[in-house]
C-alpha cells in the first residue's frame, strides 16, 4: 500500500488534483501488461511521453519489468521520433492520437511508418473515426486503442482495432 507515485492532473472536472497511485495499483497493472498487450521480453519500446504524463510509467517501468529494451526519446519532432525507431527497429509505440497525426503528417499521411511495429498502442484522448479506420488497415500490426483516467493506474480499457467495430450513434 506504500505511495508509487503522485500524477497531477484536473481530469475531466477542470479542478487540479494530486492523484496518489499506490504499489500495489502498478503491480496489478504490470500482471498483465504482457499477455494483454502481446508484449515479450526482447522486444523495444520507443518512449515519446513526458514523465508528468501517467503512461510514462508503462513506458519507462513497464518495458523494463518485462525485460523489453527501452528507447528513450529526448527529440520531440516528429521527423527525429520516426528516424530513431527506424534506426533502433521499434517493436512497440504508445502514443497519444494527436501524437499520431503529428508522425502521420510527417509522412505525408503514410501508414508506412508503423507498419514495421508489432505492436501499436494508441490512447489519452478520443480516436478519431477517421484514424480507427485506417489503423484497422494496419497488417501484421497488434493496434490497440487505450484509455483510463489516471485513477484507474493508467489504463481501464483496452479494444483491439482490427477485430472490433464502432457503431456510430
Amino acid at each position: 500500500s506504500n505511495l508509487a507515485y503522485v500524477i497531477y492532473t484536473s481530469g475531466s472536472t477542470g479542478k487540479p488534483k494530486g492523484v496518489m497511485i499506490e504499489q500495489r495499483q502498478v503491480v496489478a497493472f504490470f500482471s498483465n501488461f504482457s499477455t494483454r498487450f502481446s508484449l515479450a521480453p526482447g522486444m523495444t519500446l520507443c518512449a515519446t511521453t513526458n514523465c508528468t504524463f501517467d503512461i510514462s510509467v508503462l513506458e519507462l517501468l513497464g518495458s523494463l519489468v518485462h525485460g523489453m529494451q527501452l528507447l528513450l526519446l529526448t527529440a520531440t519532432d516528429p521527423a527525429s521520433i520516426l528516424q530513431s525507431m527506424r534506426a533502433h527497429q521499434t517493436d512497440v509505440l504508445q502514443l497519444t492520437p494527436s501524437r499520431l497525426d503529428q508522425l502521420l503528417e510527417a509522412e505525408a499521411g503514410s501508414l508506412a511508418c508503423l507498419q514495421t511495429l508489432k505492436v501499436l498502442l494508441v490512447g489519452g484522448e478520443a480516436l478519431s473515426q477517421y484514424n480507427y479506420d485506417r489503423l484497422k488497415q494496419l497488417n501484421g500490426v497488434k493496434v490497440l486503442n487505450v484509455y483510463g483516467p489516471t485513477e484507474t493506474t493508467i489504463w481501464s480499457s483496452c479494444l483491439d482495432v482490427q477485430a472490433s467495430t464502432v457503431l456510430s450513434v
